[in-house]
């Protein structure tokens, strides 16, 4: 879609839902298969464009606007896939539902689906204050009383 296209197809959301993004997500999600395909078919419509190019830029694009990138939390999500022992694909179930609960919902589904799936297998990384807690358990190069 071209950025004319995506304007219209903005418009024809705006004004089919209101302004709240969160709550036209909702409301697609809560739709009948049929609902769907005359909303899609209208968007298209004003987008000038397909049912199939309206479903994969609301999807993929449009409704990314309205949540947080999963992005910054990438070491913690590495963590909790260390914390868990069982298989992979049961991890990757309860590491996704961890990072929703933890940050209530902020983030789109595919991104932080995309972004557990990444992950795996990658250990976390060390920040600063992680280091200097070890340098300071194991008492390299400091004195002591600095830990305290």
């Amino acid at each position: 879609m071209d950025s004319q296209q995506k304007h219209r197809f903005s418009l024809c959301m705006l004004q089919y839902f209101g302004p709240d993004g969160r709550a036209a997500i909702r409301a697609v999600k809560a739709m009948s298969m049929t609902q769907k395909r005359d909303l899609f078919h209208l968007a298209s419509t004003a987008a000038d464009c397909s049912s199939r190019q309206a479903v994969d830029y609301f999807h993929n694009t449009w409704s990314r606007q309205f949540f947080q990138s999963p992005e910054p939390f990438r070491n913690e999500v590495r963590e909790l896939w260390q914390a868990f022992s069982a298989d992979p694909e049961q991890r990757y179930g309860e590491v996704y539902e961890i990072m929703q609960e933890r940050h209530g919902g902020i983030f789109h589904r595919q991104a932080l689906r995309q972004l557990v799936l990444r992950e795996y297998g990658r250990p976390p990384k060390f920040t600063q204050t992680d280091l200097d807690a070890l340098c300071c358990l194991l008492a390299i190069d400091r004195d002591p009383t600095d830990c305290i």
